[in-house]
């Protein structure tokens, strides 16, 4: 495997233990949910729930990373 070159490495670093894949995936499967029970695509209270679901895994996360 080619080595990576450091903006690349640093890139894929902070993809990697941001927390913002799982902040992510929190996020759409509060729409999903949302949607599946008839909320609709939009409105405050979807975006607020949306928003605590991605405030709160950041915060799980990076409280994580600074134990390691």
């Amino acid at each position: 495997m080619p080595a990576l070159n450091g903006s690349l490495r640093l890139a894929l670093d902070f993809l990697a233990f941001t927390g913002l894949w799982p902040a992510a995936v929190a996020a759409s499967l509060v729409a999903a949910c949302a949607l599946a029970l008839g909320a609709g695509p939009s409105g405050d209270r979807l975006l607020t729930a949306m928003a605590l679901a991605v405030g709160g895994t950041l915060v799980v996360y990076n409280v994580d990373r600074l134990r390691d």
